[in-house]
């Protein structure tokens, strides 16, 4: 659940980024509008009435934007403002709504509910511009409006942006300098300014309420007794969600039978889980089969189109639903067992990439645990009591030996480090981590620390002088409980410790070590922040372990320093079998990189795996058994004379592998045009397929001819298109090339999946 706090994470980031620019330029406008009113009259003013000249004590007043004396100078000015309403939300919807993901929303409404829609936004413009609207009247309107704006999809940024927009057609509308036209751009915008802000907080509240539900389903997760009691309870909840009126989960049974297991709110009947009878043709379109099917969430954000009959559709409109879609939930081992369906009263609500990345972690989680549950036992026996027993005497005996796992530079090969890992030796029996540390307590668990890292100090002498394989000194991770946190005499002791000048063995160089934070836990982040900051001046590095996974909360992100981010391998290892996690994936990378710190992608267990991720970006490492797995000191150096003389492999070589170095290639032009930036875009490799740099790649790639024949006519579609649809001669910088390209791409991108999960 895990991945639910980095989505609260980043939505809240975007939200306080898009505050903080109002702010200032509130600020700012306030701050021209206070020199105007505090400089002596002009000569071009002097014909104005007495009463203007006389406002000049009640500006104060006129800086809340609210009032009699605002009332004032809007009342004559109703015909202007309305004309001023209707052009801002044309320019709204000739400009900002075309935008790909602004401009889905549109496609899910009907011609006639869009006129509607236009209708209802000029109208309410003009309310929030008119002059007997009170501040409280205006914040309740304006968080109605943003909890709306929210449903559909709508990104935070583009309303950031048509406040930007309006601000500038402002500045047309009144564009004198005299005092009138000066105090009426400042009421405005003032009243603007106010009605993002708290649209704003309408998303934010709605981010709050999912983050009171992530501990709720975490709850439920760890108490659940069984199958039923956990899906009846995570039903229940999901209803809580804003936006949702119905929720059930699906079991595909043997005769390919869709059973409704449990629901909850509104759901279609016609149309999905609740019949069990064997699937006929018209079942095949059904959304709970192709998401079962495919192993990917499928949505249906209107029913304005042909995927529903009549009588589905009719049922739709009665209820209310104007959108839902359907989550695989999958096994530990990524095997679809259920389906999710959601349903929603808004249309559009599951286009947004945060909405999908919000309803996809959650399933995932819900399958995770549902797998949990239906494999480990509810009881605890005699032996296991043993077994914990065991485990301690073994601990307290020293019976401890470190394994090493390498850790290598995603693009060139280069080893970056080892991370060290405990394992107890009962004779010829070698324990794991997942074995025995359920059975330890906080005392149990530092000391398996302080005994583990006596024992690599001791292995140091062994591998520590590997010629060549480290920059400057040997680099160590080592897992560092958060219950260390609550003993300040043991971080002081570590803190202690003469690391950063200690010898390591035949090498002569000292010891680098990163201290992994296992998430699970509790941790008071305020007083962790200081005790880490301890520890970073006494040399160590840290790094959050297991990024998507435990019961803690990924704000630590941003809370606490940290350098370095372990995105775990359930996240990794599946994607040979299904790319939808490589978006998730991306998001982990781009919080790390926006961050200024590094991340290790786990989990590369096979070469199909480390062809998709061998370019993830410049911070990347890699880690996985595809690389090495965690072995003893005495075979370190017999792993580096193998990995140094291995022969480079050219990346990509698989079709899954193309298709990243594509995405990244492209995600990088999209950087490139937010930014503007369009003289570092080679638009001729977009423009002519044989000079684009995968060309060549694909043609290496080890495929079977027909597949490579259909990628290849793909690929070679999506430049025409480029060519012909997207530039048509336009320069990089017209409002609608951007659009374009994003809108090209992802058509591409589906179509290529599409392709693959036929040739699977």
């Amino acid at each position: 659940m895990q991945e639910l706090d980095l989505f609260v994470t980043k939505t809240a980031r975007e939200l306080e980024e898009i505050e903080r620019s109002v702010k200032l330029f509130r600020e700012q406008t306030l701050e021209n509008l206070g020199r105007i009113l505090s400089r002596s009259t002009v000569e071009s003013e002097s014909t104005e009435t007495e009463n203007e000249s006389g406002d000049v004590d009640g500006a104060g007043e006129l800086v809340e934007a609210y009032g009699a004396l605002a009332a004032r100078w809007l009342m004559p000015e109703h015909g202007r403002i309305e004309i001023l309403s209707r052009t801002m939300i044309d320019l709204f919807y000739s400009t900002l709504m075309m935008r790909p993901e602004a401009r889905a929303i549109l496609d899910y409404l009907s011609t006639q509910e869009i006129e509607n829609l236009k209708s209802a936004q000029i109208f309410y413009l003009t309310a929030v511009l008119s002059p007997d609207l009170s501040k409280p009247q205006h914040e309740r309107l304006a968080r109605e409006t943003g909890n709306r704006h929210a449903m559909v999809g709508l990104d935070p940024a583009t309303l950031a942006e048509a406040f930007s927009l309006y601000r500038h057609e402002l500045e047309r509308f009144f564009p004198t300098a005299s005092r009138r036209d000066s105090l009426l751009r400042g009421i405005i915008t003032e009243r603007l300014a106010n009605d993002l802000s708290w649209q704003l907080v309408a998303f934010s509240e709605i981010e709050q309420e999912r983050a009171r539900l992530t501990d709720d389903f975490l709850h439920l997760f760890s108490t659940a007794a069984n199958r039923r009691d956990l899906l009846k309870g995570v039903l229940d909840r999901i209803l809580q969600i804003p936006g949702v009126v119905g929720a059930s989960v699906a079991r595909i049974l043997e005769g390919n039978r869709i059973q409704c297991e449990v629901l909850s709110g509104l759901v279609l009947n016609a149309s999905e889980c609740l019949r069990e009878e064997s699937f006929q043709k018209k079942e095949r379109n059904s959304l709970a089969r192709k998401a079962f099917e495919r192993e990917r969430p499928i949505f249906q954000n209107t029913f304005l189109d042909a995927s529903f009959d009549s009588i589905e559709t009719e049922e739709a409109k009665l209820l209310g639903i104007r959108s839902m879609a359907a989550w695989p939930l999958l096994s530990q081992d990524n095997v679809p067992i259920d389906i999710l369906n959601i349903y929603s009263h808004w249309p559009g609500y599951f286009h947004s990439a945060s909405q999908q990345f919000f309803w996809t972690i959650l399933s995932r989680s819900l399958g995770s645990a549902l797998g949990t549950l239906e494999k480990q036992p509810r009881t605890t026996d005699a032996r296991s009591v043993s077994d914990n027993q065991r485990y301690r005497r073994l601990l307290q005996e020293g019976k401890i030996e470190m394994r090493y796992q390498p850790v290598i530079n995603s693009y060139n090969r280069e080893l970056v480090k080892f991370e060290s890992l405990a394992r107890l030796r009962d004779g010829d029996r070698v324990y794991t981590p997942g074995q025995f540390l359920p059975a330890f307590g906080t005392n149990h668990l530092l000391q398996l620390f302080d005994r583990g890292f006596d024992r690599i100090r001791e292995d140091l002498s062994i591998w520590g002088g590997i010629p060549g394989a480290f920059f400057a000194s040997p680099h160590l991770s080592i897992n560092l409980p958060v219950e260390a946190f609550s003993s300040r005499s043991f971080i002081d002791r570590l803190s202690k410790m003469p690391l950063a000048g200690e010898p390591s063995g035949r090498s002569g160089r000292p010891l680098e070590l990163t201290l992994e934070l296992v998430e699970a836990g509790f941790l008071d982040e305020r007083s962790a922040k200081n005790q880490i900051d301890i520890l970073k001046e006494a040399g160590f590095r840290i790094a959050l372990d297991d990024i998507g996974t435990g019961d803690s909360s990924i704000r630590r992100l941003k809370s606490l320093p940290i350098d370095e981010i372990k995105i775990d391998k359930s996240f990794i290892r599946s994607l040979d079998k299904n790319l939808d996690h490589l978006g998730f994936v991306f998001s982990l990378i781009d919080l790390a990189s926006g961050l200024g710190i590094n991340y290790v992608l786990e989990g590369v267990e096979n070469p199909l795996i480390y062809d998709i991720v061998s370019m993830t970006g410049a911070r990347g490492m890699l880690q996985g058994y595809e690389i090495g797995r965690p072995m003893p000191a005495s075979e370190v150096a017999s792993w580096w004379d193998k990995w140094k003389s291995a022969p480079v492999q050219d990346h990509p070589w698989s079709l899954p592998g193309w298709l990243v170095q594509k995405e990244i290639r492209l995600r990088y032009s999209v950087i490139l045009f937010s930014r503007g930036a369009y003289e570092l875009i080679d638009m001729s490799s977009f423009l002519d397929v044989g000079r684009c740099p995968l060309s060549d790649a694909l043609s290496k790639l080890r495929i079977p001819d027909d597949l490579k024949q259909k990628v290849d006519r793909l690929h070679r579609e999506f430049h025409q298109v480029m060519k012909e649809d997207v530039l048509k001669n336009r320069p990089l910088n017209h409002p609608e090339v951007f659009p374009a390209f994003e809108g090209a791409w992802r058509h591409f991108q589906s179509a290529l999946i599409d392709l693959m999960a036929q040739n699977r």
